[in-house]
């Protein structure tokens, strides 16, 4: 069997991760991989498992599927000034249209015979149309993101997605936003979840040489994971910290990531004098040794499709406490190993007050959550499945 997956970049990201722990299991199952990257930059690059072909974009294509910051830092200086080019095409012919003709080209010129068994697009807007452009009795899509956020292009449209054979969703209830949208591919719809390799995440976690995070012994650990943009919510951390009053002096809070909002979110917590209750460590590509020093994992997101750094906690034997949407009741929903609240500040606030004033509560899931196990073999064999049907 052999697949092409479609991506973007490999950009640090937890759809990336995912990608990359689903190709590293195919792998080993025998399924030849060829993964087409529009841009062949970022820090996952290197993490791409052996066996796996990578394909990659045209100049056009690569200057436009990623970020400026990671075009300075991995790719030719050339494609800088491609990316400055490429804005300039776009409010002449239109970006949709642009970007169509980018795609649809490069197809034509690169994919002419009917060479793989499925093509999968593994991540919504684009990778999705590009799939439609390639010769394959089975196109499959994959949405990672909760379909009621999306915005513009990354919504795709029903032209497009009547030519996949199945669409598919990490989560029930990502589905379900789709499918209130889209009521007539409902047979099309198929709920897979990511692969999560624990041993590997366990094994990159025994560091015993990684930098420590937190300094205070005496103070509740929390960690939190991503990008520090509006998705993930990371601002509403010192409001928290705020409405905690005393309390805040209990925590010692690492937030793992860079991101556009990071500046304004130092100055609020500096402007509220909370400056040494958070520490910002940035980015990593391994980030699961400092993940397993925390006492509780907090995700603050507005909303996720299937939030792998939940699972990814859990695994280290970090219990969660979460916001309240669609995927994470799938996930914490009754579960002794973890707590969602309301989405909002509020909510946030007042779980956090409950848990630190009752830290017996917190030892309790850090106990389960030591006995949290996820089965990744059914996932292969579903997707197998619906390539073969």
């Amino acid at each position: 069997m052999k697949i092409l997956f479609v991506m973007y970049n490999m950009e640090i990201g937890g759809t990336r991760r995912s990608l990359l722990n689903l190709l590293e299991k195919m792998v080993k199952a025998g399924v030849q991989c060829d993964l087409l990257l529009f841009s062949p930059y970022g820090d996952f690059m290197n993490q791409i498992p052996h066996g796996v072909r990578v394909l990659h974009g045209d100049i056009l294509m690569q200057s436009i599927y990623a970020t400026k910051q990671t075009l300075k830092k991995y790719a030719p200086s050339y494609l800088v000034l491609m990316k400055a080019v490429q804005k300039i095409l776009k409010k002449v012919f239109g970006e949709k249209r642009f970007y169509d003709h980018v795609m649809r080209g490069y197809a034509k010129r690169h994919f002419k015979n009917n060479d793989y068994d499925a093509v999968i697009a593994f991540q919504e807007g684009d990778c999705v149309k590009f799939a439609t452009y390639v010769p394959s009795p089975c196109r499959l899509g994959w949405i990672h993101n909760d379909y009621g956020n999306l915005q513009g292009e990354q919504r795709g449209t029903p032209a497009i997605f009547s030519k996949l054979d199945s669409i598919l969703f990490v989560a029930e209830g990502t589905r379900r936003t789709f499918v209130e949208a889209y009521p007539q591919f409902a047979d099309k719809m198929r709920v897979i979840p990511n692969i999560l390799p624990q041993d590997r995440i366990r094994e990159s976690a025994s560091d015993d040489d990684a930098e420590k995070i937190f300094t205070d012994l005496n103070r509740i650990h929390i960690v939190s994971v991503g990008r520090v943009a509006r998705q993930k919510a990371f601002e509403r951390i010192p409001e928290v910290l705020d409405g905690l009053g005393t309390l805040s002096q209990r925590i010692e809070w690492s937030v793992i990531g860079d991101g556009p909002d990071l500046p304004r979110l130092r100055e609020e917590l500096e402007t509220k004098g909370l400056q040494d209750c958070v520490h910002f460590i940035g980015a990593r590509n391994n980030p699961f040794p400092l993940v397993r020093q925390a006492d509780l994992y907090v995700l603050t997101s507005l909303y996720e499709s299937q939030p792998m750094v939940v699972m990814e906690a859990l695994t280290l034997g970090v219990p969660v406490l979460s916001t309240d949407f669609a995927s994470v009741r799938e996930l914490l929903g009754n579960k002794p190993f973890g707590v969602i609240c309301e989405n909002s500040v509020a909510g946030l606030t007042d779980s956090l007050r409950r848990l630190l004033e009752s830290p017996k509560e917190i030892q309790s899931m850090q106990q389960s959550a030591k006995e949290y196990e996820y089965d990744n073999d059914a996932i292969i064999f579903a997707i197998v499945g619906l390539i073969r049907r």
